[in-house]
């Protein structure tokens, strides 16, 4: 009986000094957590980086598409009557920062894009755009001012059928944008061959260059540009005027100048061969030889119009022209099924009537669904 008191004295005398070690140690302090901030200042979307003062946005879209009919865009006639649908799915992936310095806002835009078409990989990881942005100062790989001045052809799936100059292109580009919105650009190109058969790109050190200047106000837009092509030494022009009828409706118009001759070749796969340019009332199919002048003809027009239905319906109209004889005309409606997704039905058709072309008197009805997911 004396042994276990004692053995229940020593265990208590135990316990009371663990408890007083315990309570005479000292606990670490929670590391300090730095919750991500949002970042409003420059649209939707915008983070801080942790530990910076620099702002991100991660972004992009993903949407599958199915072309059915006649192949509005086509060249020669072999390719006007495809025996089956076409399928496209792209998914592209953007990464943008901003963050405010003595000398502006500084600025930078990285866009990935992978397309699968019809079975097979079209562009995988593609490098899209890549630039910096410090004030008006624009220098990297982005779309040709001769288009993003612009505002495009209006949101179409088969929006540039009618090509009113080449897209992608490295550049050094400076944008002065007055208070009274006024603005004007300079945009030193090197071109590219995308969009181009041949004499896309500089050969030597004159750059392409691209000057135009636009007035902006609540009631629409005024633009012009001009385009000097240093491959082909020849020059383009080009202007446009946008009205904000209502807050449903816009209208715009477009028209285009090329300062150069279009030249035909026997078949596509000859273009750029010099003996196989036709002659007098040969057929064949032209050739894109220049970075700005990618139309048939010298004049080229275009006018469109946006009407929002609702806050869910948007349709959209073109009509183009080119002075080769062609025309081109696309509808679609913009359906939001919910934020963020949209469903894209469109019809387009279009009429050959260039008299160099082995096109010629030939018409073309064709028409695409999209769902697309931006994010």
């Amino acid at each position: 009986m004396k042994m276990k008191v004692l053995l229940s004295a020593l265990l208590a005398t135990a316990a009371t000094v663990s408890v007083a070690k315990a309570t005479d140690s000292v606990v670490a302090e929670p590391e300090p957590v730095e919750y991500v901030r949002v970042c409003d200042a420059y649209g939707e979307g915008f983070f801080y980086i942790p530990g910076t003062e620099t702002c991100m946005r991660i972004g992009g879209f993903i949407y599958g598409q199915v072309q059915g009919g006649d192949v509005v865009s086509a060249r020669k006639r072999a390719d006007l009557h495809p025996k089956t649908y076409r399928t496209e799915t792209r998914a592209q992936v953007f990464i943008a920062t901003s963050r405010e310095t003595d000398l502006g806002t500084l600025k930078s835009h990285i866009e990935f894009r992978s397309d699968y078409d019809d079975g097979k990989d079209a562009a995988t990881s593609e490098l899209r755009f890549g630039y910096i942005d410090l004030g008006g100062l624009h220098v990297g790989l982005d779309e040709s001012a001769i288009n993003t001045f612009f505002g495009y052809y209006g949101d179409f799936v088969n929006d540039d059928v009618v090509l009113g100059g080449a897209y992608r292109t490295n550049m050094i580009q400076y944008t002065y944008a007055a208070a009274n919105g006024l603005s004007a650009i300079v945009s030193l190109e090197q071109g590219g061959d995308e969009d181009t058969d041949y004499n896309g790109r500089i050969k030597d050190y004159t750059p392409h260059v691209v000057v135009g200047a636009k007035y902006e106000q609540g009631w629409g837009s005024l633009t012009a540009a001009g385009a000097y092509d240093s491959v082909n030494r020849n020059w383009v022009a080009k202007a446009k005027a946008s009205l904000h009828v209502t807050d449903q409706l816009t209208l715009w118009v477009m028209g285009a100048y090329k300062d150069m001759r279009d030249v035909y070749y026997t078949d596509q796969d000859s273009i750029g061969n010099a003996g196989s340019i036709i002659q007098g009332n040969q057929r064949g199919v032209r050739g894109i030889n220049s970075f700005y002048g990618t139309w048939g003809g010298r004049l080229a027009g275009w006018a469109g119009a946006e009407f929002k239905f609702d806050e869910k319906t948007t349709a959209n109209l073109q009509l183009a022209y080119e002075g080769a004889g062609n025309t081109y005309s696309a509808l679609n409606v913009d359906y939001k099924l919910v934020p963020g997704l949209s469903l894209i039905p469109e019809v387009n058709y279009r009429k050959w009537e260039d008299i160099h072309s082995e096109l010629k008197g030939s018409h073309a009805v064709g028409g695409a669904i999209r769902l697309q997911r931006d994010f």
